[in-house]
């Protein structure tokens, strides 16, 4: 499921008045009319009138007004948000303006979140959400085009789930490296008392402990893991608690 948060665009959109009262609004004038807007990519349907006589700001509904059916537009620019008129009764009346696209706005969102660092041909900063799952059921994730690239920020739990690290991939685990870190397995002696971290894989920042901490079929246990995955340094081995798959024989 994917939805998008759409920023606000700089092109002018159709502009279709929704009265809040009984009383009639007045049609905008259709794309024949000799006023335009100032559109890029697709008309404004109807554009725009001009109007003269518009207080510079806002009136607040019921004040008098002297010019019955004048339409004002704010704010004053191609993309109103409300429309006030001078009603019949010489007040004024406030109402929405709904706003849609003409051509549609294009769907610049892929159907599937997309990978961390791969190219975005969205206009720069959009911003697409999808529900993704976590430890505490789905939750919404999000990427944003930056500099021709997605960047994609995942929500986890908080605290996360004992399992959530576990079996994320090494991108994956880099993108949530705020809760979660990628371990290789270290130098370990041949039949020592602590045995090297059986493959690599993605775990949480913390150890665990023995008493609690880890979920099922696994146990919390020393692990030897090498310190210097990915860092220039001398050292190979370093004994942490990890979580790992419990041995055929334990329970």
């Amino acid at each position: 499921m994917v939805k998008k948060k759409r920023r606000a665009l700089q092109a002018p959109f159709i502009v279709t008045v929704a009265a809040t009262s009984a009383l009639l609004m007045p049609l905008l004038p259709g794309c024949g009319s000799s006023v335009s807007g100032d559109c890029t990519g697709g008309g404004c349907n109807p554009p725009l009138p001009t109007e003269e006589g518009c207080p510079e700001t806002a009136p607040p509904d019921g004040l008098p007004c002297a010019e019955v059916n004048l339409n004002c537009y704010y704010p004053d620019s191609s993309c109103p948000e409300f429309t006030t008129q001078c009603n019949s009764e010489g007040r004024w009346e406030t109402s929405d303006v709904i706003v849609s696209c003409n051509p549609p706005e294009p769907d610049w969102c892929p159907a599937e979140m997309p990978m961390q660092g791969t190219p975005c041909s969205a206009p720069e900063g959009i911003e697409c959400t999808y529900m993704t799952p976590t430890g505490c059921g789905d939750m919404e994730s999000y990427a944003t085009c930056h500099e021709g690239a997605w960047v994609v920020s995942l929500t986890t739990c908080n605290p996360p789930s004992p399992d959530y690290c576990l079996g994320l991939s090494e991108q994956d685990c880099s993108v949530n490296a705020d809760i979660c870190r990628w371990l290789e397995p270290g130098c370990a002696e041949p039949g020592g008392p602590q045995p090297a971290l059986e493959q690599a894989g993605c775990h949480p920042l913390g150890e665990c402990m023995e008493a609690y901490g880890c979920f099922d079929d696994t146990i919390c246990a020393e692990r030897v893991i090498n310190p210097c995955a990915g860092m220039a340094c001398d050292a190979c081995g370093q004994v942490q608690m990890l979580c790992v798959p419990s041995a055929p024989d334990q329970p």
